[in-house]
């Protein structure tokens, strides 16, 4: 595909491989029409399609996936993901609407980690060399997830691709863990992964909007509901493992895209409520407790970055994105748009564009809604079907909180002004429609033929959605090098901020900065002079000498953490922010003095760290110690070593009827 110039509507109309789709999804209704005709047919046509060169390597791979289920799946679903990020490796970096921003924002972090910072939280080469606490705010997950590449001596671009890469094969792996954990059917799972894989908003997130901390979020929700759904289906004695884990990948979620995991964190406690409520009624009261303590070890594990981000969050301007452009109510998207699945157009969400960026949740979603309807409607496969449903229903729900018709219940949802974009929430819906997709074809092939057949099948829908989301592939253009920050200096050469309204900007600042600084240090008010010298990014040492009472402005941006020590001189340095939020030093006469200026922690930081910590080193410990004093009562129907009932209950209605 051709990659167009910026702000163009590039619009596809519906090509043959669309048909292909649709017949191929008609001829598989049909076969509910006479299951027994089916099966004589399949029979007869099963010697011919055995040896028909075309045919025969994929039965005799499907065999042998049979064998090799989990393995070969994640081959295929491997693939699927190289696939998938191809378009990412045809420049150096990408335009999207994040811009190059990605590679400033890992340069600074690594730049942290190089100078010894364990968790770095001030970037101090953005504004033009002012600094920000950029890290203080903005989750760190892409840039722990690159900072090792980067440190092994790869560039940023390709320590940030590989990243990509690797959550986008995360998140089919999710998807094929997840619906297996559902149907133990590992050919749904297969599909599963490879609808969520080429979900249309998944190439919007990456090549369009370039949101790569929201992607790589998205791509850990199958994880964590997978986790959480375990907590139902575990034995006994695996369960405070099952919980550690949910803890451990709800936490990846928070500490990767801050939106994200609110909003997950709502819909996982929705999908374990109803099951919890049973365990607590059939008395296994540590099962039922269960997502409650998977919940606050996720919230334990992140605390490193939630409390600071909440607790000093007032220094900050983030009322810059809860109004005016920023209004979440204005981007409410019309349900006709999640439908509208034959154009992709290269433009952004702006109200005032006729055409905005594609909202389609994709033909192969649609179809397995239709398949989905048609097997509640058979008998032969009613029954099958029931578990997709709250799955369908889950996916419903969240398509319909994007659309107006949900405008008045977002003045009831908790924090719902920092969504800002209601079709962020693409990315939850697909990691619910893909598990309704999987669960569905499970149902689908549930008996006969189409069971025996259901690995080439599965293969056939694989490489089905992945041919119907070529549409979907390409970016605006790519950047040549010399638009590209490189190094540390690049990016203080750059007066560039680090999102489009600035909300990470010290609340002390009065205005942005025009260009670069020119010098470390100004004098501000007395007869003094200063010299500065940068330590590192986060460390000054500053001579001042003061014939009389005066002060100097520090040329970066005052915040939480900086502090001052006065090495030598008559008496101690006053330390204060300027009228201008520049860190100013105060002298109160004359001499000789030397200062150094370093930005370290708080309490409320310390707080959060100290708590991460011991929830990585002790919660597992915990939970193993608090499963053997609450054992279940007589009412449990689960003895140990054995499976939920509720598990054992799907596992029912999963199975074939007789």
């Amino acid at each position: 595909m051709i990659a167009p110039e910026r702000d163009t509507d590039v619009r596809f109309d519906y090509v043959p491989g669309d048909f292909f789709m649709l017949g191929a999804a008609s001829v598989a209704l049909l076969t509910f029409y006479d299951n027994a005709r089916l099966r004589v047919l399949a029979e007869r046509m099963a010697g011919r399609l055995r040896s028909f060169w075309l045919v025969a390597p994929l039965v005799a791979f499907g065999r042998w996936l049979g064998g090799r289920d989990i393995l070969a799946s994640s081959l295929v679903l491997a693939v699927a993901a190289l696939w998938m990020s191809r378009p990412l490796w045809g420049g150096i970096w990408f335009e999207g609407h994040e811009y190059g921003r990605y590679l400033s924002r890992t340069i600074e972090f690594v730049r942290g980690w190089r100078e010894g910072s364990v968790y770095p939280r001030w970037a101090p080469d953005f504004y033009g060399g002012f600094g920000s606490p950029f890290f203080d705010f903005f989750p760190p997950g892409v840039f722990a997830a690159a900072g090792p590449l980067a440190l092994a001596g790869l560039s940023i671009p390709t320590a940030l691709k590989i990243a990509m890469l690797g959550f986008t094969l995360l998140g089919g792996l999710g998807a094929l863990a997840l619906v297996r954990g559902e149907t133990e059917r590992t050919d749904a799972g297969l599909v599963a992964g490879a609808a969520f894989v080429f979900m249309p908003y998944r190439f919007v997130d990456l090549f369009l909007r370039g949101d790569l901390a929201e992607y790589a979020a998205i791509s850990l929700l199958p994880w964590a509901f997978f986790f959480y759904r375990e907590i139902s289906r575990a034995p006994r004695e695996q369960l405070p493992g099952r919980v550690f884990l949910a803890s451990l990948t709800h936490a990846g979620v928070l500490l990767t895209h801050t939106i994200i995991g609110q909003w997950a964190t709502e819909a996982l406690a929705l999908a374990v409520l109803l099951p919890a409520l049973g365990h607590f009624w059939r008395g296994e009261h540590f099962r039922a407790l269960s997502p409650v303590l998977a919940m606050g070890g996720a919230f334990c594990l992140a605390a490193v970055y939630l409390l600071p981000a909440l607790g000093e969050k007032e220094f900050c301007s983030f009322e810059r994105v809860m109004g005016g452009y920023y209004t979440t109510t204005d981007h409410l998207v019309p349900a006709a748009d999640f439908f509208n699945l034959s154009y992709y157009a290269f433009v952004g969400d702006l109200l005032q564009r006729a055409v905005r960026m594609p909202f389609s949740i994709g033909t192969p979603l649609v179809l397995a809604m239709v398949l989905a309807a048609a097997c509640l409607l058979f008998r032969g496969t009613r029954r099958a079907v029931l578990p997709s449903i709250p799955w369908w229903l889950g996916t419903a729900a969240v398509l319909w909180l994007m659309t107006p018709a949900a405008r008045g219940a977002y003045r009831f949802l908790p924090l719902a002004g920092y969504l800002q974009f209601p079709w962020r929430l693409l990315g939850l819906s697909s990691a619910l429609g893909a598990a309704a997709l999987g669960t569905t074809w499970a149902a689908f092939t549930c008996g006969g033929a189409l069971r025996r057949w259901r690995w080439p099948l599965a293969l056939v829908a694989v490489a089905l959605v992945a041919f119907e989301a070529r549409r979907f592939e390409g970016v605006k253009r790519y950047y040549v090098l010399a638009e590209l920050p490189d190094s540390a200096e690049a990016v203080a050469q750059r007066v560039e901020g680090t999102t489009s309204a600035h909300e990470h900007l010290p609340r002390a600042v009065v205005a942005l900065p025009l260009r670069p600084r020119d010098s470390l240090v100004k004098p501000a008010e007395g007869p003094v002079r200063a010299t500065a010298e940068q330590l590192d990014g986060t460390s000054y040492r500053l001579s001042i000498s003061a014939e009389g009472p005066g002060s100097v402005d520090v040329q970066i941006f005052h915040f939480a953490g900086w502090r001052a020590r006065t090495l030598s001189g008559p008496a101690e340095a006053a330390f204060a922010p300027s009228p201008r939020g520049l860190t100013r030093l105060a002298v109160p006469g004359a001499g000789e003095y030397v200062v150094q200026l370093s930005f370290g922690s708080t309490p409320i930081r310390k707080a959060g760290a100290t708590i991460s910590l011991l929830a990585l080193l002790f919660l597992l410990p915990a939970l193993r110690l608090l499963a053997r004093l609450q054992p279940d009562s007589r009412r449990s129907s689960a003895s140990p070593g054995e499976a939920s009932p509720i598990a054992a209950r799907a596992r029912r209605l999963r199975a074939p009827p007789a």
